[in-house]
């Protein structure tokens, strides 16, 4: 009898949207100055799916670079 494989969760690059944890990992700052940037009309990504807040990865990636290279565009 041969045991069923299981299969691993696609590793966290081919997801579309990441976690607040995921997202504070990702861009290095808290959920809160996260939030603020959201609120402040910066386009990160933000989301909420019922009572869950997730990040659209792409969107909070292009931010992030954004404001490594000083892009103020968007």
């Amino acid at each position: 009898m041969t045991m069923p494989t299981v299969q691993s969760p696609p590793p966290a690059a081919d997801t579309l949207t990441v976690d607040q944890l995921e997202a504070e990992r990702l861009s290095g700052l808290s959920y809160k100055t996260l939030e603020r940037a959201t609120q402040a009309g910066e386009p990160t990504g933000r989301a909420k799916i019922g009572r869950r807040v997730v990040y659209v990865r792409a969107v909070l990636e292009k931010w992030i670079t954004s404001k490594l290279t000083g892009n103020t565009s968007n």
